[in-house]
């Protein structure tokens, strides 16, 4: 086992595959199948052939994902010959394609159940799919039939996946393979079922610790309801739960050699941890896309928009699970996106976090914080986008009789105040807002103002300002129009 889990999955695979075809013929040798077809070359043929065909519709399936979104790697074809080994080989296969089209489907948190029916294009077989499942966790079915050259071959297969972890970082699964091959018309047959259940603990960084596996296969011939059968059940700890390693053979008899005692351990091995690994990635898979953890974030100043450059901004993310609501612990990473600056960047931070982020130093300008809290509870994802305003520099020329004026004012939204040499304006500040006036002759009036910018700051714009008060005596009103032109920042 330990040499198998340090193998690519690939590598995993081949090995599988060629080890599957091999055994499950020696089977057929055993339970009589080659009397019952006409000899080892009609059996060669008729196996080939019944593998083939179970694996059609894994193909099939595969280029033609509707209703149900598969997404794993390619599964051989028709044209790829019977080396892909055989149905053990093509129970895993679909059973880890539907894992991850089970935990797919339901990673919005939303209940999905799904199916696909049998197609009816190949009357020499039938299969049919079946998942279901929700935020905590899915299941996936699949059962499937090819008979070919007086063989017939069956699988079934069913998958139980934890996919969210607990508290304490523990997740689970169980996997159920059933397959069987037999002569049509004779009572030569095989059949056989192989269980996984495993834990697995998740560390602080939602990558998975340690896994412990259980694993039993079962494997039997029959001829005229004889025939032999081999039990075994080993337990497969990981590296921090103290248990020691074990291999159980339940019962056997028959014809089992012990040659074919070693093919069959080495079968449980080998399938078992396939299985197994291929679930947990599935669900591996689930917890780290943001399924189970809600990462969310509050900023200071609230508003993330049209900041003023270089503004700094402090952010408190605060990641929860979203089975309990109850905070994760873990750390929390900040990645800069786009301009300007966040610290602490790129280096992980003790869940609840807090980072600071600098706007951009240049007007009408975006950036952003990419958020990712990492726990035993899987992983939060949060981008928080950020923009600094627009210009609001202009060239304000207008007024109102001998009130003329050509000034630039630096920002608008700002109080600020327009001079000549009759007097002096001063505004609020902002896009509507109030004015006073001061000059000569005693000049006294107060009045109230509006900027229009139709396109958007940095776009040319009108301002109107009306009002009343009083010079050399007299009272008086009136209403002034401006141009506003976009300038150069000061």
């Amino acid at each position: 086992m330990d040499r198998l889990r340090a193998l690519p999955v690939d590598q995993l695979e081949a090995e599988a595959s060629t080890l599957d075809a091999t055994y499950e013929r020696e089977w057929l040798t055993l339970a009589g199948v080659e009397d019952a077809l006409g000899g080892p070359a009609a059996t060669d043929g008729a196996f080939a052939a019944v593998i083939q065909g179970i694996n059609g519709p894994i193909s099939e399936w595969l280029t033609n994902p509707q209703p149900i979104s598969f997404g794993r790697r390619h599964a051989p074809s028709r044209d790829d010959g019977p080396t892909f080994g055989a149905l053990l080989f093509a129970g895993y296969l679909l059973g880890g394609v539907l894992s991850g089209a089970a935990v797919s489907a339901t990673n919005t948190g939303e209940q999905h159940t799904g199916a696909v029916p049998d197609n009816g294009k190949d009357p020499n077989g039938k299969a049919t799919v079946k998942i279901q499942g929700d935020r905590t966790g899915v299941s996936a079915e699949t059962e499937g039939e090819y008979t070919d050259k007086g063989l017939k071959g069956t699988f079934k297969t069913k998958t139980e996946l934890v996919v969210c972890p607990d508290a304490n970082g523990k997740v689970s699964g169980k996997v159920h393979l059933e397959l069987s091959s037999s002569a049509i018309g004779s009572n030569s047959g095989t059949n056989g079922t192989l269980d996984v259940a495993f834990e697995a603990t998740v560390d602080d960084e939602a990558e998975i610790a340690d896994t412990d596996y259980d694993i039993r296969f079962q494997m039997a011939e029959f001829q005229n309801s004889s025939g032999g059968f081999i039990d075994l059940t080993l337990g497969v700890p990981g590296t921090t739960t103290g248990r020691d390693p074990t291999i159980a053979v339940n019962r056997f008899g028959g014809t089992v050699t012990p040659a074919l005692g070693k093919s069959s351990v080495s079968i449980a091995q080998i399938f078992g941890l396939l299985l197994g690994t291929t679930a947990l990635g599935e669900a591996r898979r689930g917890w780290r896309s943001g399924r189970c953890v809600k990462l969310d974030a509050t900023t200071d100043p609230a508003g993330r928009d049209k900041l003023k450059p270089l503004t700094s901004v402090a952010i408190h993310a605060t990641p929860r699970s979203l089975l309990d609501g109850s905070q994760v612990g873990g750390h929390v990473y900040a990645t800069l996106v786009g301009a300007s600056d966040v610290q602490p960047g790129g280096t992980p931070v003790p869940a609840d976090a807090d980072f600071s982020y600098t706007a951009p130093a240049e007007e009408n300008a975006t950036g952003g914080v990419a958020l990712e809290a990492r726990s035993k509870r899987g992983i939060g994802l949060l981008t928080l986008s950020f923009s600094t305003e627009a210009p609001y520099s202009y060239q304000i020329v207008g007024g109102l009789e001998d009130w003329q004026v050509d000034d630039h004012v630096c920002d608008v939204t700002q109080g600020f105040e327009i001079t000549t040499d009759i007097g002096t304006m001063v505004f609020s500040g902002g896009l509507t807002g109030t004015y006073t006036f001061s000059g000569v002759f005693g000049a006294s009036y107060t009045g109230e103002y509006r900027i229009d910018l139709p396109d958007g700051p940095g776009k040319p714009g009108t301002m109107i300002g009306g009002g009343g008060g009083q010079i050399a005596g007299n009272s008086g009103s009136g209403t002034e129009n401006y141009t506003l032109t976009p300038a150069d920042p000061c």
